[in-house]
């Protein structure tokens, strides 16, 4: 269940950089929406990569508590 939700995440924050992306492509000329689109990209992207930290973080955790468990 946990992996859903780290994935449905994802999901949610590739649309948001697409979503900014299509915005920077097709309009150019207001610079208020070019400028949250802008803001709209880095968040997402940010927490993109929080996102994969997160799970090596826990990952690791996880490896070293079944390592000590069972060696």
């Amino acid at each position: 269940m946990r992996q859903l939700a780290i994935e449905a995440l994802r999901h949610k924050y590739e649309a948001q950089k697409k979503n900014a992306e299509y915005t920077f492509k097709h309009c150019t000329t207001d610079l208020g929406r070019l400028d949250a689109a802008l803001a709209e990209w880095i968040d997402a992207d940010k927490k993109i990569d929080a996102l994969s930290d997160i799970e090596d973080d826990y990952d690791l955790t996880v490896q070293k508590r079944h390592a000590s468990l069972y060696g």
